[in-house]
């Protein structure tokens, strides 16, 4: 059984990806998700969105694993950051293997062709700094953290998901903006918020481990995908600046389950409880919205306290994954 699998694993031929796999990707990538338990189930045209982002270029940057009999088996893509973040840029590794191809070196083939292109594609961006290659391993004993280590990554951060069952949920009567704040409106952003908003995101994270800020055109990309749900967000904004002060926005990758994409408060503003209370009005909004859960993904070592808010606010603790680099060059 070894020798065939061995000589099956030698028939696959790697190749720049074409929009014809997209489909066959998609199917692998959630086939895998669910054995995985990652919960990572992407819809056909929210892939393809995906794959039309901005600086990717499918032909260039996606690269599939094809077996003559049993198709595409293996997929991975090299994305890299928008801007640099301590005087580095930070490239990214992605991809995955169908579960009964794993382990014949199918993914270290891919592995290796991704964080070669990844910082090919950050120096291409942003010639002369150090390139970092990042990647997701999931929990450390996962096939992929364990392939990653194997080829000289290291975890360098924890990332936890949370959930709470929007049916069980209760709002907290105490989740208020503190006393003693600027008048406010809370309230569903619109289109035009947009920038409002994208620059709020960017002060607000700046403290915030591997983030770089968001360029005009990959947040308005973002602002317009299928999946995102203005009606399922909020925005808290100065009422005499006009300044966005804090956002929850949400996402709906699967239907009846809210995903809270980003949560953020300006640096001024923390302290104010504003995070808190909109992400109390966006998790009333799904439940009235007939949706049966909402679930997030926080760095576990946040600086500003993050998972405590969102244990207060009822989510806890599903899984664990772990963010894993390369080091430098």
């Amino acid at each position: 059984m070894g020798e065939e699998r061995a000589r099956s694993a030698a028939e696959v031929l790697y190749r720049p990806a074409g929009w014809g796999d997209l489909e066959a990707a998609n199917a692998l990538s959630n086939r895998a998700a669910l054995v995985d338990d990652t919960d990572e189930i992407v819809e056909l045209e929210d892939q393809r969105v995906e794959w039309q982002r901005a600086d990717f270029v499918l032909e260039s940057d996606v690269r599939v694993a094809v077996h003559p009999e049993a198709g595409v088996v293996a997929w991975a893509e090299a994305g890299v950051a928008s801007s640099p973040r301590d005087g580095v840029i930070r490239a990214h590794a992605g991809g995955v293997v169908v579960p009964e191809w794993r382990g014949l070196g199918i993914g270290s083939q891919l592995l290796e062709w991704c964080a070669v292109r990844a910082r090919e594609k950050a120096r291409e961006k942003h010639p002369g700094l150090p390139v970092v290659v990042g990647a997701w391993g999931r929990e450390e004993r996962s096939d992929a953290a364990q392939l990653l280590v194997d080829h000289g990554f290291v975890v360098a951060r924890y990332f936890s998901d949370m959930r709470v069952s929007l049916e069980q949920w209760q709002p907290s009567e105490q989740a208020v903006p503190a006393p003693g704040g600027p008048r406010l409106e809370l309230r569903a952003p619109t289109v035009e918020d947009a920038e409002a908003v994208r620059l709020a995101h960017n002060e607000a994270f700046q403290d915030h481990w591997g983030s770089s800020e968001q360029s005009a055109q990959r947040w308005s990309q973002m602002w317009a995908k299928r999946v995102f749900r203005p009606g399922l967000s909020r925005i808290a904004v100065d009422e005499a600046s006009g300044e966005v002060l804090a956002y929850v926005l949400s996402e709906e990758w699967v239907a009846g389950e809210q995903y809270v994409s980003l949560v953020g408060t300006r640096r001024e503003a923390r302290g104010l409880h504003l995070a808190s209370t909109l992400l109390q009005q966006v998790l009333a909004a799904g439940r009235a919205a007939g949706l049966e859960k909402a679930e997030l993904g926080v760095d576990a070592a946040s600086p500003t306290g993050a998972n405590g808010v969102y244990e207060r606010a009822g989510f806890s603790v599903v899984r664990t994954g772990v963010s894993m680099e390369r080091p430098a060059e």
